[in-house]
């Protein structure tokens, strides 16, 4: 689908748009005054950071001279030329794939499109901001395949299809009576550490949707960032095996942990430090921070992918070992174009680019056992052939089964449309 040539361009379809047409976009909609000041002040700074120093580049893994084992001298900082995709045209808005509901419209406000009635009953909060006009409530409204309507008012229950209840933010004593059909879901982008009511049975059996990181909820969600497509991943940057120095250690593996204590990330950070026993660990987080994260790019996500494009490895361990959670740490190291070392949900291969052409090392592989880990990725830091395996992906593996999965994301208006679209698929039925 794309959009009407009438529809203001959203400065999340720009992210990482080639330099060319973001620069344009800058201009055209500033004269048109469509973007805000901070809008254009981040796209601007947006602007001149990849001018200075491309962060997407061409489908390719670079090749260079393998330095040397247990070399100290810091290598040759990478080249600051902008490499960026060859073609100049902006991504295509991503579709669903053929076994996906048909949540998006063909084009804006089309006419006669069946209505689906939402309550948001309690506070969304935090990045799962559902209440938000701008952002989630008007376009859904507008570019669903279905008119979403999405409203606050706890006056228009008895005319609702579906009460949304945000689980971190609910009271099990705060339930309105039960009306008519009117169907109950509740919401949860969090693990139980955050979301006990999650572990409730007693809570959880009083609804009839359920939107979670767990595939068999009724309609899974996760919380990959909503400003990147499969191809984006594809076009991602990758460092020559010889550029990823690790600014001056070149087998340190790169983290950014900031929760040290609550729900579980104990054992992540003991693991941390067991780790470091073994192979340098560069900890950029609030957590065991042993480095000052550098300044390649005035703007923050930019930063840190330009930091780990420096590093063969990034520490991708989620806080807990939960079914199907899997939090945008490992989605970073993708696009940051460097190999993350993922310890978390079993099923990761299935939100990865391909489930037969590995992407991460998984911890599983080696029980949790540092050392053994250890081995495994010195190993790999000092073989380029077998390192770069881990990036055949980008040349081998279907942009249309990885964009079905980004297309989960909760960060987007396109989450509401997929509610509204199974709920409409469930009512025809009934």
């Amino acid at each position: 689908m794309s959009s009407s040539p009438s529809q203001p361009s959203q400065i999340s379809d720009l992210r990482m748009a080639p330099l060319v047409q973001l620069r344009q976009e800058v201009s055209r909609l500033r004269d048109e005054e469509k973007l805000n000041r901070m809008e254009v002040e981040e796209l601007s700074a947006m602007q001149a950071a990849r001018q200075r120093n491309g962060l997407v580049g061409a489908n390719k893994i670079e090749t260079g001279p393998t330095p040397s084992s247990g070399s100290s001298q810091p290598l040759p900082p990478p080249p600051t030329t902008p490499n960026l995709p060859a073609s100049p045209a902006a991504p295509a808005t991503p579709t669903a794939s053929s076994s996906d509901l048909n949540y998006l419209a063909p084009s804006p406000d089309l006419p006669n499109r069946p209505k689906v009635n939402l309550i948001l009953y309690n506070k969304f909060e935090g990045f799962l901001d559902w209440w938000r006009e701008k952002d989630f409530i008007q376009p859904a409204r507008s570019m669903c395949s279905t008119e979403c309507i999405v409203t606050k008012s706890r006056n228009e229950m008895s005319s609702a299809d579906l009460i949304l209840f945000h689980v971190k933010t609910h009271s099990k004593s705060d339930f309105p009576p039960r009306t008519g059909n009117v169907k109950w879901g509740y919401v949860s982008l969090e693990q139980p550490g955050y979301a006990p009511l999650l572990d409730d049975s007693g809570y959880t059996s009083k609804f009839d949707y359920s939107l979670t990181y767990d595939l068999d909820s009724s309609i899974p969600t996760i919380t990959v960032s909503p400003h990147f497509t499969a191809q984006q991943y594809h076009d991602a940057k990758v460092l020559s095996f010889a550029e990823k120095d690790g600014f001056g250690e070149p087998n340190a593996i790169a983290a950014f942990v900031s929760n040290c204590r609550a729900a579980g990330a104990e054992t992540r950070l003991a693991m941390m430090e067991e780790l470091s026993k073994y192979m340098p660990v560069h900890s950029y987080g609030s957590c065991m921070n042993n480095k000052k994260e550098p300044h390649l790019s005035d703007v923050k996500a930019e930063n840190k992918q330009r930091v780990l494009q420096r590093y063969k490895f990034y520490l991708s361990f989620e806080n807990k070992i939960i079914k199907d959670y899997v939090s945008e740490k490992v989605f970073d190291g993708l696009l940051g174009g460097t190999l993350p070392v993922y310890r978390g949900a079993e099923s990761i291969d299935k939100f990865m680019p391909s489930e037969t052409t590995p992407a991460v090392v998984k911890m599983s592989d080696f029980g949790d056992d540092m050392k053994a880990l250890s081995q495994h990725l010195l190993k790999l830091a000092n073989d380029e052939t077998e390192y770069n395996k881990y990036f055949q992906w980008k040349t081998e593996a279907s942009q249309d089964r990885f964009q079905s999965v980004l297309d989960m994301t909760a960060y987007k208006y396109t989450s509401l449309c997929r509610i509204c679209a199974k709920v409409l698929e469930d009512r025809g039925a009934s």
